[in-house]
């Protein structure tokens, strides 16, 4: 299996009716954009994108399934700034049991860089910072395990390259 995970684009400061409404600001669009075709380039080909329900993590979502017809993100709570990774992780297991073998999770911080390291084979010295946008491929032998995940890649945007 793989997993991506994938760290919104760049949301503007503030919206007036709180945090989970923040849009992408028009350099996070044109970031989310160039992030799309590059790891299309390097070949992201999701068979589900999941993301969280906030604006910001579902509007990165929508540019990258842009250029997947047909394919529209599925919201989840489990993919929060403040979700469990136990949780998180049943939920991909119950994607794996429906038959994904390559799914790309949109979401935040604090939550992605945690949840990368709970997945990943262990590298003391990794640092899994994710900027906006970033996008982690984690490729599992299998069923995906904690501490299983073989890190293939990781592009963010080119100022934190």
């Amino acid at each position: 299996m793989t997993v991506y995970l994938v760290r919104h684009s760049k949301a503007v400061l503030s919206h007036p009716s709180g945090d989970a409404f923040r849009p992408l600001s028009d350099e996070g669009r044109q970031r989310a954009l160039d992030l799309a075709r590059l790891t299309a380039a390097r070949g992201m080909d999701p068979d589900l994108i999941v993301s969280s329900p906030y604006a910001r993590a579902l509007a990165t979502a929508e540019i990258f399934t842009a250029q997947r017809p047909g394919m529209t993100p599925r919201p989840s709570s489990v993919l929060l700034p403040e979700s469990e990774f136990q949780e998180a992780y049943e939920e991909l297991l119950s994607w794996e049991a429906e038959g994904f073998q390559r799914v790309a999770l949109f979401t935040h911080n604090p939550f992605v860089s945690g949840f990368c390291a709970f997945l990943a084979e262990t590298h003391p010295r990794r640092d899994y910072t994710f900027h906006t946008p970033t996008v982690a491929c984690l490729e599992f032998s299998g069923r995906p395990a904690p501490g299983q995940g073989h890190l293939s890649w990781i592009l963010g945007p080119p100022a934190s390259r």
